[in-house]
């Protein structure tokens, strides 16, 4: 967040504010004439009941219908927990007041990264001075990275984003260098990273030569199972709508010249 930056500071509130959004939503036809049947228990509307009137009427079309978004009797996985919302509300606070002290001092350095330098060494030093207590201040703010680490990229927004309005960068030959140099530079990269890995695990023992035996009979385990997905189904095509409709105002505000586009 940044006094200077109001895209960002909107990222941030869009992200406090998007997890609630896609919680639980209640729908309701209501009857006109008959009386309703009354909820015995909470548990109806959480159990996505459907009551009906108090007459059983075959012409009578009145109902009542509670659904939950998310499922069959539950909420959507997707909306945060309290502890979840305290601890992205702890880095957050903490990375504004950072900001500002680094502004005041005229200090040229990200406040984010100076968050996670300070939160870590405050967790070591705990755990040095009270064996404990860092952990469980890790264990406390778990909850809090998890859901920032969840919803962050979904604010995300890429420099490439910005690349149709870049300047020309030169002849065709000129383009076919720069994405030569990016094909090439990300094979490279790859490769090193996973050699010098390689290398650093063999050289503390971690590798361990693989032993080749003979086929057998005994039958093949099974493939381990997918991983889940980070999002629900629900919360995909809500982002995915999202998408679509914040990316044709967006459109339609450069073709307009508006100064937020």
């Amino acid at each position: 967040l940044s006094q200077n930056n109001p895209t960002m500071n909107l990222k941030f509130i869009l992200l406090a504010v998007l997890p609630a959004s896609i919680g639980a939503s209640t729908s309701f036809y209501r009857p006109s004439s008959q009386t309703a049947q009354v909820l015995s228990s909470k548990n109806d509307i959480l159990n996505n009941k459907i009551v009906t009137p108090l007459a059983a009427d075959a012409s009578c079309d009145e109902r009542i219908a509670i659904s939950l978004r998310g499922g069959e009797g539950s909420t959507n996985a997707d909306v945060p927990k309290a502890n979840e919302l305290t601890g992205a509300a702890f880095f957050t606070v903490l990375q504004v007041l950072l900001n500002k002290v680094f502004v005041s001092k005229g200090i040229k350095f990200p406040a984010m990264l100076g968050c996670t330098i300070l939160v870590f060494t405050v967790l070591v030093l705990a755990e040095i001075v009270s064996p404990g207590l860092g952990q469980n201040g890790f264990e406390l703010l778990t909850p809090g990275a998890n859901v920032l680490t969840k919803w962050l990229p979904v604010m995300f927004v890429p420099g490439l984003a910005m690349l149709p309005l870049a300047p020309s960068i030169g002849t065709p030959l000129d383009a076919l260098k720069v994405l030569s140099m990016i094909i090439l530079g990300f094979g490279f990269t790859l490769a090193s990273t996973g050699y010098l890995v390689l290398a650093m695990r063999s050289a503390q023992g971690l590798v361990e030569e693989k032993v080749v035996e003979p086929a057998s009979n005994a039958p093949v385990a099974a493939a381990p199972a997918a991983p889940a997905k980070p999002f629900t189904e629900e919360t995909l095509n809500f982002l995915i709508k999202g998408t679509v409709v914040a990316g044709a105002i967006s459109v339609a505000a450069t073709r307009k010249g508006n100064e937020y586009a």
